[in-house]
């Protein structure tokens, strides 16, 4: 079977593995069944890409751009902009400033570090020039991994199954399927994604959430 190439090729697996007839555009505002995917086909692509670090998605690193250096009345505290498909930052770092002294074996105690918060969809930190790896959104499903693909796939099966069947038995059966997919990748990452474990997620442009965290860098936060 040839790989999906769109994202009406992704609903229809999905309506496939419940049993439903294909559409032949999610786009089709006069197609009942098209309607319906529309709406949950871009809230299942979303929680699926930010509960898991995709390494598809890494992106960068990049320069941030500034609004201000004066952010809440601080002087030298940086309010960044996030790129328009920010989910989570990966990493951040950022060069010492000039006069630094340089961390050696002999000098520990100057181990460059620096804090950063991501608050109102901006990340803040008092640190000028730095760059971050982060992970994006994607919707171009040709650039999703397998795993990724298929958890997307089981997660809109499972989501519309009820409301397109009206068989709460198809949902229940989705549902298994959707879990057991999910474990199993989750089981398969964890171990690529341990050094991210204990990292926090960011500001996600579809949550609204605030985080903090640290990066490499000099202290500054």
């Amino acid at each position: 079977m040839p790989l999906p190439t769109t994202s009406t090729d992704i609903v229809n697996l999905a309506l496939s593995s419940i049993g439903d007839r294909t559409i032949n555009n999610i786009n089709n505002p006069l197609d009942d069944v098209s309607r319906t995917i529309r709406i949950w086909y871009d809230i299942c692509v979303s929680e699926v890409q930010t509960m898991i670090i995709w390494d598809e998605l890494y992106t960068g690193p990049v320069s941030l751009s500034y609004v201000t250096d004066n952010y809440a009345g601080v002087q030298g505290q940086y309010q960044y902009i996030l790129p328009t498909n920010f989910i989570q930052v990966i990493e951040v770092n950022a060069p010492p400033p000039q006069g630094t002294i340089p961390v050696t074996n002999q000098n520990p105690i100057a181990t460059p570090s620096f804090n950063w918060k991501l608050q109102d969809g901006y990340l803040i930190a008092r640190v000028q020039n730095f760059e971050m790896l982060y992970a994006r959104s994607e919707s171009d499903v040709t650039k999703w991994s397998n795993q990724q693909r298929e958890l997307i796939i089981s997660y809109i099966a499972y989501k519309i199954s009820l409301r397109l069947t009206n068989n709460s038995s198809i949902m229940q059966v989705a549902k298994q399927e959707y879990m057991e997919i999910k474990n199993r990748v989750f089981a398969s990452r964890q171990n690529r994604n341990r050094r991210f474990r204990n990292r926090p997620s960011g500001f996600s442009m579809t949550q609204s959430k605030n985080s903090s965290g640290s990066g490499i860098g000099y202290r500054g936060y």
